[in-house]
């Protein structure tokens, strides 16, 4: 009993081992599978041999020398290609391309798939031991245990023709079989056979069914004491693609529709395939004199070492432009060269480059003009003293902005005094970045410098309000449009004289640090729209008696909404918070350097989301 579980268990795990391999290779890139085309026989864990058809063997891979090293001297007397040998009239004339057979050496079972090359007139022949494999066939026509637990369906079919038993997998598959019986299709093959397990001229039969698309591999055993045959079921779907990849491997050459050259290291052209033969006639003449080979000439050396074993160039003949990938095979002491014409990938990476380029040159030169439109650095420093501004563009171009002007003050019933003027200053973050920001920023910056010519917008919420209402006659949506651009921001007017601040917010609020404390000025939970759908309240003014050393802080979203850390989240705006609040006490200069600072390497090899703007003035 348990060497039958063991054997079950064997048979199962061969069979899980090699789905998860069918199913891993199914998803390599053909491009991939190209590039490693030459190493395949190498990697392989099973012999894989190249022999001429005259008898000599021209090539071994790994798994053959250590198991077979006497085969390079016996050639086709060897017992491995003893089966091969009685063939060889069938593969000179061209009758025959592929032969499968199986045979028996020191014991061990391999399964042969034979493959000819015929412009080389070599047989590449792949072996896989399949002793175990035979040895648990061979016990499983005993095994009645465990139907339940395999993966694969397990069936048992009376001789007249009813079904007695599906395990779960069975079921599962085929819900419609018990009712079916031996009419089911994937009975077919089975059903020639029945009188044969009748007469019990047959004890069990291996065959091959596809059932809607899927291929199964069908072993069937018969029970005589109790007129049944029990049918395992394996699905070969993927192993079968995997050995039709293979059967093709060797035609490879001959189908690609690039030059595919075989190279002796003396320098003598050894094979061509159609391809090469069509695009270069004179190769085979010229050899590596060929103008192909001037990049590769050179590493000849270094190949012969075995100091190289593939290279990657490109090369240009004539007005063809070629990328090569050259791989040794150093038992046959050649190279495999597969040039791939790139002609026109190069052309079309020119012209994306130079568009590229030309749209860059463009975008920096809106940046010039973006840069022109926001106040220059000593204009900010006479309106708001002492101050920082960190400005970081997420592109070349931003939707972020920030504006800073002054007024004169005008107290009612007094004159105007000279020196007595009102410092106003916004950060202003516009839907998008990069481009679309930026255009959105133009027409933002231009509202807002109609504010300070109107004489009936009097505080930083009137100020929002008139920008509310004017975006849209500027972005003028057509019939059916609707127009979801905006702008979230904060501005604030400052009179430094009484310390007086009247602020108001279109969702971004402000932070207000006093005395170590820092606290959160609320904005109102709405944007300055273009839309003209949206209900439109009034923005709420804020006025606030500040005192000497008071900081007023003014951001957009940028920064809190960074992705970055060891875990790749937010920044997020309670530790944003604590980062102003810890670095109050430094410089205001000192303070926009700790804040970059802190972001890019929090950011680290991260994408920048979104633009950055932070504001920092102290009373």
């Amino acid at each position: 009993m348990n060497n039958a579980v063991l054997w079950i268990s064997i048979f199962l795990g061969i069979g899980s081992v090699l789905t998860l391999i069918f199913a891993f290779r199914k998803v390599v890139k053909d491009k991939k599978e190209f590039a490693n085309l030459a190493l395949f026989p190498e990697q392989n864990p099973n012999p894989v041999i190249e022999v001429r058809l005259t008898g000599e063997v021209s090539y071994m891979n790994p798994a053959a020398k250590r198991l077979f090293p006497e085969l390079q001297v016996s050639g086709f007397e060897h017992h491995l290609l003893a089966e091969i040998s009685t063939r060889l009239d069938e593969f000179r004339n061209g009758s025959l391309k592929m032969y499968a057979c199986e045979l028996v050496v020191d014991e061990h079972i391999y399964e042969q798939k034979v493959y000819a090359i015929p412009e080389s007139n070599i047989l590449r022949v792949y072996s896989s031991d399949i002793t175990k494999q035979k040895e648990t066939e061979a016990r499983l026509g005993n095994l009645a245990l465990f139907p339940e637990q395999n993966p694969n369906p397990v069936i048992e079919l009376k001789l007249d023709g009813t079904v007695s038993y599906l395990n779960p997998a069975a079921k599962n598959r085929f819900p419609d079989m018990q009712q079916k019986g031996i009419s089911h299709p994937l009975f077919a093959n089975i059903f020639t056979k029945i009188d044969s397990f009748r007469k019990k001229e047959l004890q069990n039969f291996n065959c091959e069914i596809t059932v809607n698309e899927a291929i199964y591999e069908q072993k069937v055993f018969a029970l005589a004491e109790s007129n049944l045959l029990r049918v395992y079921s394996s699905d070969i779907t993927n192993q079968k693609e995997i050995e039709k990849r293979l059967a093709n491997l060797a035609l490879f050459p001959e189908q690609n529709p690039n030059p595919v050259i075989e190279l002796r290291l003396n320098g003598t052209v050894s094979y061509l395939n159609p391809a090469a033969r069509k695009r270069f006639p004179d190769m085979q003449e010229k050899g590596s004199s060929h103008g192909l080979f001037d990049i590769i000439r050179p590493q000849f050396e270094s190949f012969q070492k075995g100091e190289l074993s593939s290279y990657l160039c490109e090369i240009t003949i004539g007005e063809e432009v070629y990328e090569q990938k050259v791989y040794a095979i150093p038992e046959s002491k050649i190279l495999r060269v597969y040039s791939s014409d790139i002609t026109e990938r190069k052309r079309t990476e020119k012209i994306i480059r130079q568009k590229n380029e030309d749209i860059t040159d463009s975008i920096n030169y809106a940046k010039r003009i973006q840069r022109s439109m926001l106040p220059r650095e000593e204009e900010i420093s006479e309106i708001l003293r002492d101050h920082f501004v960190l400005y970081m563009p997420k592109d070349i171009v931003s939707g972020d902005f920030y504006w800073v002007t002054s007024v004169q003050l005008t107290p009612q019933g007094k004159e105007i005094v000279k020196d007595e003027r009102l410092a106003i200053v916004a950060a202003v973050d516009c839907t998008g970045h990069g481009v679309p920001g930026a255009l959105m920023s133009i027409i933002g910056n231009t509202l807002l410098n109609q504010t300070i010519k109107n004489p009936n917008i009097n505080s930083p919420a009137e100020a929002l309000d008139f920008l509310n209402q004017e975006l849209p006659k500027n972005l003028k949506a057509n019939k059916g449009e609707v127009i979801r651009d905006g702008m979230d921001m904060t501005m604030c007017a400052i009179d430094f004289k009484t310390r007086t601040v009247h602020f108001s917010g279109a969702n971004n609020p402000i932070f207000l640090l006093r005395d170590g404390v820092m606290s959160e000025l609320k904005a109102d939970k709405q944007p300055v729209s273009g839309s003209t759908d949206e209900e439109k309240k009034p923005f709420t003014n804020h006025v606030l008696k500040l005192k000497k050393g008071d900081i007023i802080y003014m951001f957009t979203d940028g920064y809190a909404d960074q992705f970055g850390g060891p875990k790749g989240k937010k920044f997020k705006y309670r530790p944003f918070q604590e980062l102003l609040l810890r670095n109050s006490s430094l410089p205001m200069e000192k303070q926009r350097t700790e804040l970059e600072r802190i972001i890019l390497e929090w950011r680290g090899e991260l994408e920048q989301v979104d633009d950055v703007l932070v504001i920092g003035i102290r009373l």
